[in-house]
């Protein structure tokens, strides 16, 4: 087996690694090879692409992103040797802590592989988007506020993700009231991060976006979101693991209302 850095001749080669109920992943692979803060690599055995994942740097943080077995190869030892070379490539560069989410399927090995439970995401789904007028404190996100939007961000979620955040604050939302921004709304990131240290200010962004949507995930540690959510009739979906290696990450995860995606927490 050797492991090779993806390029972007490998792209038509990944839909077999697509896995049910993920997001389409040729695109996340598309954004990792052009990105320099991204390390997408693919296992080879036999002339054959058998193992693909990701490795995204912040710093003293890290996240690992679709990790991915090839079914015929599993058990193999594909995924352990992937595993370890993208973590050491990470903490190589100076990460402290490496965070991940994980299926059901998968928690025993990354345990095996020194990664333990941070915190877990629900899903929720509704029949219909939300009928409701957007509060009159939400309001497009301005040049000025991008500063204050990416402190708040590394405030609650203990990383610094302006080079993500950046490209993403065009045509996008915050909350402010008299006493000033209280919330941000990212609705072109991910799934559409909203991020609040409010409460107030977080659930009405959170109605704002499910005027357009009618799923949401978030962190179970916020409550009060995902019982906003039940009582709007939406539904439980699934259930997943976000855990950690290295140094336990010091972040607040009942202050986001929903999540970027799941390479990024």
């Amino acid at each position: 087996m050797i492991i090779k850095n993806m390029v972007k001749e490998d792209i038509p080669h990944l839909k077999g690694f697509q896995l049910e109920n993920w997001p389409d992943i040729i695109p996340e692979f598309k954004f990792y090879i052009q990105n320099s803060f991204t390390h997408p690599v693919k296992i080879i055995d036999q002339e054959k692409i058998v193992g693909i994942g990701c490795a995204l740097s912040f710093g003293k943080t890290a996240w690992l992103g679709h990790i991915i077995v090839d079914e015929k190869n599993r058990n193999k030892g594909v995924g352990r040797n992937l595993l370890e070379y993208l973590c050491t490539y990470l903490e190589n560069k100076g990460a402290l802590t490496i965070s991940l989410i994980s299926t059901p399927g998968a928690f025993k090995f990354y345990q095996k592989m020194g990664f333990r439970l941070d915190t877990e995401y629900i899903f929720l789904e509704g029949q219909k988007p939300l009928e409701s007028k957007a509060a009159p404190e939400i309001e497009g996100l301005r040049k000025k506020d991008q500063e204050e939007v990416l402190k708040l961000d590394k405030r609650v979620s203990g990383e610094n993700r302006s080079r993500v955040l950046k490209d993403h604050l065009k045509n996008s939302y915050i909350y402010r009231d008299k006493e000033g921004m209280q919330g941000y709304y990212l609705p072109h990131l991910g799934e559409g991060l909203i991020i609040s240290p409010d409460e107030i200010a977080g659930l009405e962004l959170m109605k704002f976006r499910c005027q357009k949507k009618n799923q949401g995930v978030l962190p179970v540690d916020n409550t009060r979101g995902v019982n906003f959510l039940l009582d709007n009739d939406f539904q439980k979906i699934r259930q997943i693991n976000r855990m950690v290696r290295g140094e336990d990450l010091s972040w607040d995860p009942s202050k986001v209302f929903n999540r970027i995606s799941g390479n990024m927490g």
